[in-house]
Parts: C-alpha cells; sequence; structure tokens
C-alpha cells in the first residue's frame, strides 16, 4: 500500500477542501480496486477477515454507483454468494463466517439475494436469534450481530425471506436494540463485558441508525442527542489519538447520514477529514496495523458526507483516472501480446546467412565479421508433407484460445473431406505454446493467409458509408458473388439429401434454438424488463403478440420449415469469419467450431444477414451509426417501445445481391420454402443474441427486432401476406389499415362502418384508440392507447359484424335483442350481437355506453 498513496499531496492550499476529499477518495477507492484478489475477496489472515474486509470494500464502493467498479462489485458479490463452497462444514467458520450476518446484509445492499441457497442460511441465520432479541453462537458480540441482521432485513424488498419471519425477528431484535442504547446513553463510556450491552460509540450510532429508519426514535430524541454528543467527543478527539480508529470512522459515516446540517457537527467532521488527510500525506495511516480494512471506511465517510459539488468532484476525477488506467493497461497488453506474436514469427521465420566477411584480424584475439543474410522466404507445406507456394511473409494470422480448443479446431480441419478443405484457412499440425504456466494461451497458424487476405468486415467498414460510390457499390457486388460461390460449392460438394437423414430435424435446426433462447434470457440475473415485452408489445402504433402466439403458430407450419437437403453448414458464417484476398477473388472461412455436417444452408446467409445488417449498429459502440441508449423510448408505465430504425445503405444493397444468389440457388434444390427458413434464421439469431446484452435498452431492441421478423413471418404463413423483399428493412412495419384489407361488397361495407363507430368513440378516450386487424381483415381488437390487452374485439367473421367487449353485460342490457353474455372465463364479459334488421344508432348507443363504463 505505501506504492500506492506515494502521490499523496492531500493537504496542499492549492485546491480546496472539498477538491481534496474527493482526491482521497478517488486514491481510496483506486486502491480497493486494485487489492482485490483474484477470487473476488480482499485480503486478510484468515477467512472471518477476508468477509469483513470483503463486505466492507463493497459497500463502500457501490456507494459509487454502477458505472465506476461493476466487475470488481461483480467478482466480489459471487465470492459472498460463494463462500460456503470454501468452508469444510465440520469448522466453526461452517456457522461463524458463512451465517455472518455481514455477508447477508452486504449482498442485500447490492440487490444481490436472489440466490436461492444463501436465502436459506439466511433464513437459518434469522432463527438464530433467542427471545432476547440476540443474535447468538454466531459472531463474539450477538447485540452487534441483532443490529446487522436488522439492517440486512430493512434492506430486503423482493421476498427473498417470508414476511412473517421478517416480521418475527425484528419484532425480537428491535425492542432489544431500544434498550441496549437507552442503557448506553445512561452511561457511554461503560466497559463492563456485558453482551447485551452496547460498549462503543460505533455501534452506538449503528444502533440509532437502525431505530431511526424503523421509527422508533427522531431526530431530536434523547437517544439522538446522546449519540451526536459522543460523536462530537470521539470526532474532536482525533487530533490527540495515535492512531485513526474504526469507531472515528463510524462517528464520521452517521454524523454524515443524520447530522449533516448540524453546523457544530459539520465543523468536527471537517476538521476531523483535514486531519485524516494530514494523517495520510504524512504516511501515519498507511504505517497502522491492519490499515488495509480502514480504507473502506475511509471511503464510506468520505462518500457520506459529500454533498452534489463533491459528487461532481468524484465522478470527474474517478473517470479521468480509469481513462488513464484503461489506456494504460490497453498498452501494455499490446506490448504483451506483440512480443508473443514476435515469438511466434521468430519461430517461423528462416534466417539464411549469405556471406560472412572478416574486416580485422591480427595478434589479438579479437575479431570483427560482416554479415550478410536472408529472410529465407516461407514456404507452406501441407498436411501431406508437400511443399506449396514460397513467398514473403510479413503478417500472420493467429488464432488463440485454451490448448484443448484449439486441438478441437485442428482436429476438425483434419476430418473435413479433401475435396472441400481449401475452403477453410488451412490449420497448422498442432497449436503453439509460447509462455508456460496452466493458464497460459494456446496460438493457432492460420497457414495460407497472406497480408493480403482480410476479413469482410474490414473490407466493407472501409466503404460502408451514407452514400455509396460507384466503386464501393462494385466492391459490393464483387465481394457478394465471390462469398456465395465459394459457399454454394461448399454446400453442393456436402449436399445430403433429406431421405439420408432419419427424422425431419426442424426442432434440432430451428424450433429447439427458440427455446432455448427464451430459456436463457429468462434465466435469474438476465435483462429483466426483457421479460415484461415476451407477453406482446407496442412499437409505436403497431401491436406485437407475445412469443408464444409467435411460437404456435410456427409449430402449426412446421412443415414448411424442413430444408429440402442438408449440407455442410459454417455455423458461424459472420463477417468476421469470412476472409477475402486483396482482388475479392478468393474466399477463406475461418473459426471451425461450429460446423455442422448436417446444416441448413440457410442459416449460414441468415447470420451474414444479421450481422452485415444489424449487429455493428446494436453492439459496436465504436460504430457510427451505433444505436445510442438516449435514443431508446421505453415508458414505465406501459409495455411500449420506439427508436429510430435504420439500415445503412451498404447493409440494403448487401441484403439484396445476396438475396438474388440465394434465391437461384434455391431454385436449383427446389427450395420453395427458403424464405420462411431464412427469416425465422434471422430472428433466432437476434433472440440467441438477448441474453449477451447486458443494457437492458439494448436487449430490449434486440428482442424487438427478432420479432418483427416473426411477426413478418406469420403473416405470411396464416394470411399469405407477402413477405418484404428483404428482411432488415429501414423503416419500422406499420400497422395494418382497414380501407386497405377489407374488399368491395356488403359484408365489408358494414365491417367498415362498424370499425368507423369504434374508431370515433375517440372523443370519450384521454388517450388514442388503436387497432390491430387479424385474420385477414375480419378481426380487429381494440387498445386504449398501447395498452396490453384489447378492450374490445370487432368480429366480422359473421353478418352482421359482432362486437366483444370486457364491460358486464349488465351495462348493456337496456337494448334487447343486441346483446348477450360471455359465460366462458376471460376478460370478454359481453358480446354485441345486432339482430339482421339492426339500427346502426342503436348499436353507436351501447358502444358509447360501454367505453363510458371502462373509462370510469
Amino acid at each position: 500500500m505505501p506504492d500506492f498513496f506515494a502521490e499523496r499531496n492531500f493537504i496542499g492550499t492549492d485546491h480546496s477542501a472539498l477538491h481534496q476529499n474527493a482526491r482521497l477518495a478517488v486514491h481510496v477507492a483506486l486502491f480497493l480496486g486494485d487489492t482485490q484478489d483474484r477470487d473476488g475477496s480482499w485480503p486478510g489472515s484468515h477467512l472471518a477477515q477476508r468477509l469483513r474486509y470483503t463486505c466492507h470494500a463493497l459497500e463502500a464502493l457501490q456507494l459509487l454507483g454502477a458505472y465506476a467498479f461493476p466487475a470488481v462489485i461483480d467478482r466480489g458479490q459471487h465470492w459472498l454468494i460463494n463462500l460456503a463452497e470454501e468452508i469444510s462444514d465440520a469448522a466453526d467458520e461452517w456457522t461463524t463466517v458463512r451465517l455472518h450476518p455481514s455477508r447477508f446484509k452486504t449482498l442485500a445492499k447490492l440487490r444481490a439475494l436472489g440466490d436461492a441457497q444463501v436465502q436459506q442460511e439466511l433464513v437459518e441465520a434469522c432463527k438464530r436469534v433467542n427471545d432476547q432479541g440476540q443474535l447468538s453462537n454466531i459472531i463474539q458480540d450477538p447485540m452487534l450481530g441483532s443490529i446487522i441482521l436488522s439492517d440486512c432485513l430493512l434492506e430486503l424488498s423482493n421476498g427473498e425471506v417470508s414476511p412473517a419471519l421478517r416480521q418475527e425477528v425484528l419484532e425480537r431484535t428491535l425492542p432489544a436494540i431500544e434498550t441496549a442504547l437507552a442503557q448506553w446513553c445512561e452511561k457511554p463510556n461503560r466497559s463492563e463485558d456485558a453482551p447485551r450491552y452496547i460498549d462503543t460509540i460505533g455501534s452506538a450510532s449503528y444502533a440509532f441508525d437502525i431505530l431511526l429508519r424503523t421509527g422508533r426514535s427522531q431526530i431530536g430524541s434523547p437517544y439522538c442527542t446522546a449519540v451526536r454528543n459522543e460523536i462530537l467527543n470521539t470526532l474532536a478527539s482525533a487530533q490527540t489519538m495515535g492512531t485513526v480508529s474504526k469507531d472515528l470512522l463510524y462517528s464520521a459515516i452517521q454524523a454524515g447520514l443524520h447530522f449533516r446540517h448540524d453546523e457544530q457537527v459539520r465543523n468536527v467532521v471537517e476538521a476531523f477529514f483535514d486531519n485524516l488527510r494530514f494523517r495520510y500525506d504524512d504516511n501515519q495511516i498507511q504505517r497502522q496495523d491492519r490499515n488495509d480494512e480502514l480504507q473502506p471506511l475511509v471511503l464510506r465517510a468520505l462518500l457520506t458526507y459529500g454533498d452534489q459539488e463533491f459528487s461532481a468532484y468524484l465522478e470527474g476525477m474517478l473517470w479521468n483516472n480509469m481513462h488513464e488506467r484503461i489506456n494504460q493497461d490497453r498498452v501494455r497488453q499490446e506490448k504483451e501480446q506483440r512480443q508473443r506474436f514476435e515469438e511466434l514469427i521468430r519461430r517461423r521465420t528462416q534466417i539464411r546467412i549469405s556471406q560472412v566477411t572478416e574486416l580485422s584480424g591480427g595478434l589479438t584475439d579479437a575479431r570483427v565479421f560482416r554479415v550478410d543474410y536472408d529472410l529465407d522466404p516461407y514456404q507452406i507445406h501441407d498436411e501431406n508433407g508437400a511443399n506449396g507456394p514460397r513467398f514473403s511473409v510479413h503478417s500472420i494470422v493467429v488464432k488463440t484460445g485454451s490448448r484443448a480448443r484449439l486441438n478441437d479446431s485442428v482436429q476438425r480441419y483434419m476430418d473435413l473431406r479433401s475435396d472441400v478443405r481449401h475452403y477453410f484457412a488451412q490449420h497448422t499440425q498442432q497449436p503453439e505454446i509460447v509462455e508456460t504456466g496452466p493458464f497460459a494461451p494456446a496460438y493457432l497458424i492460420l497457414e495460407d493467409l497472406s497480408p493480403q487476405y482480410r476479413t469482410l468486415r474490414e473490407i466493407f467498414s472501409e466503404i460502408d458509408r451514407h452514400s455509396l460510390s460507384a466503386e464501393a457499390r462494385e466492391t459490393i457486388q464483387h465481394c457478394t458473388k465471390t462469398i456465395v460461390q465459394s459457399l454454394f460449392g461448399l454446400y453442393t460438394k456436402t449436399q445430403r439429401r433429406s431421405g439420408d437423414v432419419v427424422g425431419l430435424q426442424i426442432s434440432r435446426l430451428y424450433l429447439s434454438r427458440l427455446d432455448r433462447s427464451l430459456i436463457d434470457m429468462c434465466k435469474p440475473g438476465k435483462v429483466g424488463r426483457v421479460k415484461d415485452f415476451l407477453s406482446g408489445f407496442w412499437l409505436r402504433d403497431k401491436r406485437f403478440d407475445s412469443i408464444e402466439t409467435y411460437q404456435a403458430r410456427l409449430y402449426h407450419h412446421r412443415d414448411m420449415l424442413r430444408p429440402p437437403c442438408l449440407m455442410l453448414m459454417h455455423g458461424d458464417c459472420h463477417g468476421r469469419n469470412i476472409m477475402l484476398d486483396s482482388g475479392h477473388e478468393h474466399m477463406k472461412l475461418i473459426d471451425l467450431d461450429k460446423l455442422d455436417a448436417f446444416g441448413d444452408y440457410i442459416m449460414d446467409f441468415a447470420l451474414l444477414i444479421e450481422d452485415m445488417a444489424l449487429f455493428r449498429r446494436l453492439f459496436d459502440k465504436e460504430y457510427r451509426h451505433y444505436l445510442r441508449t438516449e435514443q431508446i423510448e421505453l415508458p414505465v408505465d406501459r409495455v411500449a417501445i420506439d427508436y429510430p430504425p435504420f439500415v445503412t445503405e451498404l447493409g440494403l444493397l448487401f441484403q439484396e445481391l445476396l438475396l438474388q444468389h440465394v434465391d437461384a440457388y434455391a431454385q436449383e434444390l427446389n427450395d420453395t420454402h427458403y424464405r420462411v427458413r431464412l427469416w425465422l434464421a434471422i430472428a433466432l439469431y437476434l433472440l440467441r443474441l438477448v441474453e449477451k446484452e447486458s443494457d437492458a435498452p439494448h436487449a430490449i431492441v434486440v428482442y424487438v427486432e427478432a420479432v418483427k421478423l416473426l411477426d413478418a413471418l406469420v403473416e405470411y404463413l396464416d394470411r399469405g401476406k407477402a413477405l418484404p423483399p428483404i428482411p432488415i428493412e429501414k423503416e419500422h412495419p406499420k400497422p395494418a389499415d382497414v380501407a386497405q384489407i377489407v374488399q368491395a361488397g356488403p359484408a365489408d361495407a358494414e365491417l367498415a362502418e362498424f370499425h368507423q363507430l369504434v374508431m370515433n368513440l375517440q372523443t370519450q378516450s384521454a388517450e388514442p384508440i388503436r387497432y390491430d386487424v387479424r385474420s385477414d381483415g375480419r378481426s380487429i381488437r381494440y387498445f386504449f392507447g398501447r395498452e396490453r390487452e384489447p378492450f374490445a374485439i370487432l368480429d366480422g367473421k359473421r353478418r352482421p359484424p359482432g362486437v366483444l367487449l370486457t364491460c358486464p353485460v349488465t351495462v348493456l342490457e337496456a337494448a334487447p335483442g343486441y346483446v348477450q353474455s360471455i359465460r366462458t372465463a376471460g376478460a370478454f364479459h359481453s358480446v354485441i350481437r345486432p339482430p339482421d334488421n339492426y339500427s346502426l344508432e342503436t348499436v353507436r348507443q351501447l358502444l358509447e355506453k360501454a367505453v363510458r363504463h371502462l373509462l370510469n
């Protein structure tokens, strides 16, 4: 630690005390971030000490906000969650550490108490509160244990323990805490070893905090006065103390929480911080025994007391420091990577000495030579040992990963048929290891990728502009043609008719992928608000159904998902795994980890479209067209979303060109339903990405883009509505218009009249009435605003049309012969069924009554 605080000067006169406090807070925060062990804990001489230090550190760092140290906090909270795995159930720590209340309290403050096992352990700890309100047989001070456990229970909000147990424990602990604090107030300096009594200002101020939060005390009460006075005495004595104690820091923390507006307290706290900074400058704190455990409390005290101006200072300093550290880490990592690559190239470079000339000689032993040399041109050898072409190599393509994984890649390459290997980059016989150690990365040289080969992503990134030049368009056309011709060649050589494979393969290729994606995105800890959208949502004025609805419709049409033949599929065919030479004449595929000998060629093209048209916009923050979070509108009171649609001109052109080639190839295969599988496959790839996106708004956008494709697909399958020309369009789909759907004729005229009656009711609603057309225009659902469920459904499948309503039938009983009750369970309770000789005015009046009732 002395090295970390070497650059001190926390008491200089160049900046205000507020600014210096912020500087100290930044140094302490960075120190905590740097001293975390790899397992997520902070160091200590024994497990209990590590636990206390880790809890203090995490609670301090989380006060900085989620943006500051997310990875550090994530590692730390997982260490706390998994703590039981480090303890033998026969050891004392099985109780004293596993059930330590600080563990649960810290997880509760981090909102990380969702693990079922940890919840069971919390219940076990709660059951150790005895009738006197003390937490027995866990920590040395039972009353402090009760205070910490009460703090934990007050932080719970999501039913981590049953409300009854929570209430039962608090009904025991809170009176005991109040009694103990009252006894302390009578004699704050009590020194007897009496477990029921509070012996320190740290515990006393903590107890007062608990009573204040539960309404059992208030500012200005006798408890408050006693605690305040003792905090003043403790902090005022700081300058005469030889060391900084935890009680000093606890006093500063509680002063910041409850007495920041008290001028006398404020003066004493600021003097304490001045003295604290002096001690850091004078290296006093760094020389204290077990000083590391003080650092989180120092940070908490500074953060708790700091005001808005302090927070602004702190945030700016943290960002500057983190940016500098990121740059330093990047430079260091690049340097280490270059060293490894240099070693690999040295191994593969032969130095040929052409001439050695002695420049000196004589009686002495010293000799000087001129050595002329050449770098021998690198020669590729194929897997049979035959010599390949010789060329001068100035760069190589290297794949890194674990040795086992790279060995698998080599084996996949060797298992390829000899007549298709040339579609893939040639692999060396085995990975190479540059460093030693169990976690050292391995390196795999892709032999025949000369410096002229670049990825499709690199090539397209150079020409991806708002307006494409003629040269850029020609490049796109040339690249697309080379790619599809190579892929078609691979597919044709490895083609298997469906009759050669047992089963339809529909579930393996498509339907099970949808199930797995939904399971993954609903796992605990995943992006929460996405789950709200699974039941349906609004995108602007268009309503989209639940994912289960689309899933059910796909199962109904599953016969159309069967590919006419199976072949070798790359499985990860995105723009970073496709390499083209400088003339865009030859293609090589890299990354063989997802090869599938019984795949559907459409899935490769689906991933390529998703990658080229959408991926960078949603995931690449450096991309100039990246969809920023502030561009995504997510109302908090309804399940709806809006964001600007955008596909670059390159993305649009690439889709058009690719589909032209795929259409011709599909005709050769007699593959009449390839577009159905293409739309579905793109949606599946997008759904797979939802759970990989940690940012909730972006995860929802990815999900919505997938559902847009499913909606268009189901509209085609159910109603025969033509699929759009390309899958990823530049505009959001618009809701269907009744006037465009209904055809001329008496039934259609009636349907249009009834529809207009409902839409005219907008004058009674504060929000616009929106509608959603179904069943070829014969069923129309109506919604208030962007509510999730409709309030009415117009049924045009019969004549005259009927209107299903969610209001009770009693509201409409004044019109006999027009209204029927719906007796089945569900949201709709009545239906307007006009007789053949109905009056349109009567229908209008009934609809007005229904809407008036629903809005009131």
